[in-house]
């Protein structure tokens, strides 16, 4: 297992709340730094190129969100995404830990990696950013796994209180994309009877207090079957830890044993059906005081 990860990921402090970002990459690398965790091997890569953004996102864009913003001003993209003085650095690194990542995973230097990143991106579409998302780091390593490393088949699963729809609409038109996605029912997004061009997107929309009983029967009877007929070359895991009980962000009441067992399910996904590659990159998770550890719950899933 191998940890990728960049000091340039806490220069994105967007207020009202300017230190959760930071209080977040925190505790997730505090808790893999524990005893148990000794094994794991910790990579710091250099920034993404912006021109390697241009693959999913349009110059312009690109140009948009690393546009230079003062110390001290901010920049609204919507009303809940906005961008600070460090969140361009920031996105560039952490697009570049997840591309990182990819790139060992699929030339065999790693297994499995897991990406401490922030901000995240499964909302990112584009031209457009959102849901505290700039650049859609998995869906562009996805892409990439495909056409640099010649994955003929690639696979998103999602988990997250919210919909990944900015990975959705990248992968909505290709027969050897697939996106599953775990979530609350928003009643905005994600909807069930969203499949895709090809029968190709699989969402999960959990009912609000939805226990980790129904998500762990919705996701045996779901995705597990979808993932074991599309047989990916490589499996992508936009993981979000919102759905926990305690989370502000969130109804539904997963607890640090619901993150185990995806651990579980995926890395045996993962090991069964693509010689275990796998690429795990961090989304949303807000309540500081049990995210470290879901994350390592999940983890040791993936590891066990």
């Amino acid at each position: 297992m191998h940890i990728y990860t960049h000091p340039a990921c806490f220069l994105h402090t967007p207020p009202p709340n300017a230190e959760l970002a930071s209080k977040r990459l925190n505790v997730v690398m505090a808790a893999l730094h524990a005893e148990r965790f000794r094994g794991l091997t910790w990579h710091e890569p250099p920034a993404l190129a912006k021109e390697d953004l241009y693959t999913i996102h349009t110059p312009d864009y690109v140009a948009n969100v690393l546009q230079p913003i003062e110390p001290g001003e901010k920049r609204y993209f919507t009303s809940d995404t906005l961008a600070v003085a460090g969140t361009g650095e920031a996105a560039l690194h952490a697009a570049g830990a997840v591309m990182a990542a990819t790139d060992d995973v699929m030339n065999g230097k790693a297994d499995k990696a897991f990406c401490i990143v922030s901000p995240g991106g499964h909302h990112a579409e584009a031209n457009a950013a959102g849901g505290f998302c700039f650049f859609n780091h998995v869906a562009l390593a996805a892409i990439v796994a495909q056409k640099k490393w010649g994955a003929k088949r690639i696979a998103v699963v999602d988990f997250d209180a919210h919909h990944g729809n900015g990975t959705q609409g990248f992968f909505w038109n290709f027969e050897d994309r697939l996106f599953i996605s775990l979530h609350e029912n928003s009643g905005l997004s994600g909807f069930a009877d969203e499949t895709g061009a090809w029968n190709n997107i699989v969402n999960i929309p959990l009912p609000k207090n939805s226990s980790g009983e129904i998500m762990r029967a919705s996701f045996m009877e779901k995705a597990v079957p979808k993932l074991n007929d599309f047989k990916p070359d490589i499996i992508f895991v936009s993981a979000g830890f919102d759905m926990h009980a305690e989370d502000p962000m969130s109804s539904l009441c997963l607890n640090g044993a619901d993150y185990f067992w995806l651990g579980q399910q995926l890395g045996e996904s993962a090991d069964t059906l693509c010689d275990g590659r796998l690429v795990a990159v961090l989304e949303g998770g807000y309540n500081v005081e049990f995210l470290g550890d879901c994350v390592a719950t999940f983890i040791d899933g993936l590891m066990n």
